[in-house]
């Protein structure tokens, strides 16, 4: 099993990004065109489409982890969330089988096992996602509705962050818990937030396509407390509705894209969407401070270009639905 995480991609490009950032502020090449929603964008740098790399960045695969003779690991972590790797190399893989968070070292070889499956301190229902800090590793129950916490030295559970939403004040009591957060410090955690339901959608061929809003951010702290207003907000992927046996389901489809974020070791927020290689950089406040373009142009796709009628096909689903 190789190793990957969310928005691999995305920190390949951050890297890239950051490393040039040592160039002048809101540097605009003179014969580049850039969108009409960037030209209101301070701090702004853009790359030409043909530029040529700072740094050369190679991925060699060093160590596999997975399932040994002694130990079956089952990679079963949400979309996004199937490992985080902390500062000694140790790799924590989400397993949503048997509810527990395998812990190997930095070749793969196999430590132990945190948590397990119930409904006490240190255990889960259901592991929706993992975070990593310098002194503590957190793990979200979204069925128990908390945040598992414990020790990186020593393994073991250290409490419980308890998501009880009747003490958030204003509009964050009135979003939906999507188990999204990042880690700002190892007193704060970023909470992502949105509401459950779309506002509007519109009709495409038999299909329903919503728009679902935006994933919203507060910082919070250990007691579950959220201990600021919304900070930052960002675009939410598309729900495809559809029809299905009297019945109504719903889908992302890649062609809508997905926002990609991260945090840096210092408290820092990159955000980006796939389909546009602009990255924004926040300060832990979400206060914006810089972005960085690229003219990328890749293919497109329209229906009108088709030369047959394509159909999606959907896990769990009906067969087919025409697009």
């Amino acid at each position: 099993m190789t190793l990957q995480s969310r928005g691999i991609l995305f920190i390949v490009i951050l890297i890239m990004a950051v490393g040039c950032s040592n160039q002048p502020e809101s540097q605009v090449p003179n014969d580049i065109k850039i969108p009409e929603h960037l030209k209101k964008l301070e701090n702004l740098t853009v790359y030409e489409e043909d530029s040529k790399p700072v740094h050369d960045i190679q991925l060699e695969r060093t160590a596999s982890y997975g399932s040994s003779e002694e130990e079956y690991v089952l990679v079963g972590g949400p979309e996004g969330t199937l490992a985080r790797v902390d500062h000694r190399g140790r790799v924590f893989i989400p397993d949503r089988r048997q509810q527990v968070i395998h812990v190997l070292g930095p070749q793969g070889d196999y430590i132990t096992h945190i948590g397990r499956k119930g409904r006490g301190p240190g255990e889960f229902e259901i592991i929706s996602d993992i975070g990593i800090g310098s002194t503590y590793f957190y793990a979200y129950d979204s069925d128990r509705l908390r945040i598992n916490v414990f020790s990186l030295d020593s393994l073991a559970f250290s409490h419980t962050i308890n998501l009880d939403r009747t003490d958030w004040e204003g509009n964050a009591r009135r979003l939906g818990d999507t188990g999204g957060f990042f880690v700002l410090d190892e007193q704060t955690l970023l909470k992502e937030l949105a509401f459950s339901l779309p506002d509007n959608f519109k009709m495409w061929d038999n299909t329903a396509v919503l728009d679902s809003n935006s994933y919203r951010y507060y910082t919070m702290n250990h007691e579950g407390e959220l201990t600021s207003g919304e900070i930052f907000r960002q675009k939410r992927r598309q729900w495809t509705l559809y029809t299905f046996r009297g019945g109504t389901h719903a889908t992302h489809l890649p062609i809508h894209g997905k926002p990609l974020m991260t945090v840096s070791q210092d408290g820092r927020i990159f955000s980006a969407r796939s389909g546009e290689f602009l990255i924004k950089v926040h300060d832990p406040d979400g206060q914006y401070l810089r972005a960085f373009y690229h003219p990328y142009k890749g293919p497109v796709f329209h229906r009108s270009n088709r030369k047959s009628e394509p159909w999606i096909c959907l896990t769990g689903g009906p067969p087919c639905i025409p697009c």
